[in-house]
């Protein structure tokens, strides 16, 4: 259970799984952002190609969008369900 504004929540479901799904996807966007940085500077050195950098900064903003879809289903769940146990939303 969690308790939300006050109001308790019951398990959303994701359980541990889910909440080690959302840790992995910050790790992995740490991981992607800290390699968009060095190949940045890299390439500020001559040894990388401009290509390079944009596959690292893609890599980023995938890791990025992933865990903000993540959470907007995370909301979206929670929001559905308790429209079925009877709760509304004004």
């Amino acid at each position: 259970m969690d308790d939300c504004g006050g109001a308790v929540v019951p398990d959303d479901g994701l359980g541990a799984d889910g909440g080690q799904h959302r840790m992995a996807q910050r790790v992995y966007g740490t991981a992607a952002e800290r390699a968009y940085e060095v190949s940045k500077e890299v390439m500020q050195n001559s040894s990388s190609t401009y290509l390079e950098v944009l596959t690292a900064q893609q890599s980023l903003l995938q890791s990025r969008l992933s865990l903000t879809t993540d959470r907007f289903d995370l909301i979206q769940g929670r929001i559905n369900l308790f429209k079925a146990l009877g709760g509304e939303i004004p």
